[in-house]
């Protein structure tokens, strides 16, 4: 919930669950902790194919998506679907479009 302007009637709803409780939420964890559930640290084994091209490419240094794409030679939809195996398993973080390699 993002508090909103105090004399708008368009902010009434998000400071009303701002009063009931509501907490801002800043992170994935912030919602795995929400509901009860850890978030999985890395998987048992490196990632291969597609996942392992892409991981080597932000290893380079931080990066969008189309960056990436162009530094190791897939096409955008699988770099994206890599992506997303990378950042579950916390390989990778994504911040504001930029790809960095997670800090463990």
């Amino acid at each position: 919930v993002v508090p909103g302007e105090i004399t708008s009637a368009l902010s009434a709803g998000t400071n009303a669950l701002l009063r009931l409780g509501a907490v801002p939420v800043t992170s994935p964890e912030d919602v795995l902790e929400a509901i009860g559930l850890e978030r999985a640290h890395g998987l048992a084994e490196p990632p291969r194919g597609p996942a392992a091209t892409v991981l080597d490419a932000v290893g380079a240094g931080p990066a969008t998506i189309d960056e990436i794409a162009r530094r190791c030679g897939l096409d955008a939809g699988l770099v994206a679907a890599a992506l997303v195996e990378l950042e579950l398993a916390s390989f990778v973080v994504t911040d504001d479009g930029i790809v960095r390699r997670a800090t463990v």
